[in-house]
């Protein structure tokens, strides 16, 4: 893991364990066990730590539904949707990226310009899925279904747990399938 990765889950620690308010670049570089300029060195404000907060946040959402693309039939009419899900329900599994995802937050309380990082990932995302589906209504369907198994895990609403979460998403996946 790069020294950077390393300060981007450091920054995840802060945000979990103390709040969003206290994510400071003191609070960060303490967790991480570095200088405030070995901090700096890598990311030379609090605003492009959370910047490079977001981008790994997204880079491995993107990554992960690659990965899940490669491993569906090349002729699966609903390669990405199916996908996209699965890349939530993995997201879902793993603490470090849940964490990561808290970046969202720290983008939403502190600069609307990150948050457009966001807005523009899932305006891209949303039109894979109804070009895929052709459903919009489903689609629309699948993708609030994984956004609110993530907030309900980020912020500890209930979540369902594992298998729930699939089933959930198997479910939507079949009718958009029934449906075709």
């Amino acid at each position: 893991m790069t020294k950077k990765e390393q300060l981007l889950e450091a920054a995840s620690r802060v945000i979990v364990q103390q709040g969003l308010d206290q994510l400071t670049l003191d609070a960060v570089a303490l967790e991480a066990g570095v200088s405030k300029g070995g901090l700096l060195y890598h990311f030379p404000s609090k605003d492009a730590l959370i910047e490079g907060m977001n981008r790994k946040a997204l880079s491995f959402m993107n990554q992960t539904i690659h990965e899940e693309i490669e491993k569906l039939a090349d002729d699966d009419p609903y390669r990405f949707t199916k996908a996209f899900a699965e890349a939530t329900l993995v997201s879902l599994e793993d603490p470090k990226e849940l964490n990561m995802n808290l970046a969202l937050l720290a983008a939403a309380a502190n600069q609307n310009t990150l948050i457009s990082l966001w807005q523009q990932q899932y305006a891209e995302w949303q039109q894979f899925l109804i070009e895929e589906s052709r459903q919009t209504h489903l689609a629309l369907t699948l993708r609030f279904a994984c956004d609110g198994l993530w907030f309900s895990y980020m912020f500890a609403l209930a979540p369902p747990d594992a298998d729930e979460a699939r089933q959930v998403i198997e479910g939507i996946l079949h009718m958009m399938e029934v449906e075709a």
